[in-house]
């Protein structure tokens, strides 16, 4: 069979990040495409492709990429629509009506998001109706699936997290004494400033920040780095690492750390790169918004501190490095769970049964 899966962008890396791993995993028995437009940051392609995953650029202009799409997908079974926008929103109602089976994904609460923005009521009010109007296609869906318990009880459907690749993570790096590692865009929502605060703290502590100043925000991004060399000596900024070799990265600190602050993005995600720290096998140090109370299972597949709590992140990324059996305990029985719930292996019979596909 053959599926196509409409995504926003698929240079770059935030906005295909989602429907990649569920696109490769359907690849090993169907014919896959993942179709998008250009980022405006990033022209390259950074995905693998392989004989039946290909990954194709629509022209910027909308008519012609709608019509693109639709000359694309003419041949496909089933079509997945991966955070709605107005061309693959459109797109995908058309292909519905011509009797495709229709999926649609949705992983952010793009309507809270707003309130995050700096711009004017007008301009965010235009924003909200956008929005409404490109999720509208949910009421056609013949699936939804979601990523939190969150955007369920909002939009219902079928709670499904990324899958990892858990082979990644078999090997890796010496494990690097008293190395606390956050991996992820440097953008002002995601709690790195409460962390680089809590290395105030910590002695004889390196943190090593892996993200892009590209996908995030380049001002917050100079911000934060001349904050961290006020605070210590020990935090490195590493830029962008590929996607090859951030499982090795993972592999060889001590502690990894998501400090998501409480915010309106937060309670409806689940992040991709909580995911990833459970499959590596190293403990982890997270704070409680959304669905990581859940998915650590309160606290017995990793540390769980409040949020905004710089105190609190100081005391839980000790508690990891002093704390040798406690903290062995709690990587294992992550590692455990991931192979149990979140690998390609554990998620291969509910997206096969959610696309209607082998």
């Amino acid at each position: 069979m053959k599926i196509t899966f409409l995504v926003p962008t698929v240079t770059g890396i935030k906005k295909i990040l989602r429907a990649y791993p569920f696109a490769s995993l359907l690849s090993e028995k169907n014919k896959v495409q993942i179709i998008g437009q250009k980022n405006k940051k990033s022209d390259k392609i950074r995905f693998k492709q392989t004989k039946n995953l290909r990954i194709i650029k629509l022209p910027d202009n909308k008519k012609e990429a709608v019509n693109k799409i639709l000359t694309l997908s003419e041949d496909s079974d089933v079509v997945c629509v991966t955070k709605p926008t107005y061309i693959t929103s459109k797109a995908g109602l058309i292909l519905k009506k011509k009797g495709k089976r229709l999926v649609v994904d949705i992983d952010d609460d793009d309507e809270s998001s707003i309130q995050l923005d700096n711009a004017n009521f007008l301009t965010k009010l235009i924003k909200k109706i956008k929005i409404k109007h490109n999720f509208s296609i949910i009421k056609k869906a013949d699936e939804v699936v979601v990523a939190s318990t969150y955007l369920k009880k909002k939009y219902g459907g079928t709670v499904l997290p990324v899958p990892v690749e858990n082979k990644f993570y078999t090997q890796g790096n010496k494990i690097k004494k008293n190395t606390v590692l956050y991996c992820g865009a440097i953008q002002r929502h995601k709690g790195i400033d409460n962390l680089i605060e809590s290395m105030r703290l910590l002695n004889n502590v390196r943190l090593i920040i892996a993200g892009s100043k590209k996908a995030g925000s380049p001002i917050f991004a100079k911000e934060i780095q001349e904050r961290a060399k006020k605070v210590s000596k020990n935090i490195t900024f590493k830029g962008h690492v590929s996607y090859d070799n951030i499982a090795k990265l993972m592999r060889s600190a001590e502690c990894l750390v998501l400090p998501l602050p409480n915010n309106p993005v937060h309670k409806a995600q689940t992040p991709i790169k909580l995911m990833h720290y459970m499959a590596s096998g190293r403990p982890l140090v997270a704070t409680d918004v959304g669905d990581i109370k859940k998915i650590l299972k309160k606290g017995k597949c990793g540390v769980i501190v409040k949020p905004d709590d710089i105190n609190g992140l100081a005391k839980g990324i000790q508690k990891v490095l002093k704390d040798k059996k406690f903290s062995n305990a709690i990587a294992k029985n992550a590692r455990q769970e991931s192979l149990k719930k979140y690998s390609f292996q554990a998620t291969k019979k509910r997206i096969t049964k959610i696309f209607g596909v082998k």
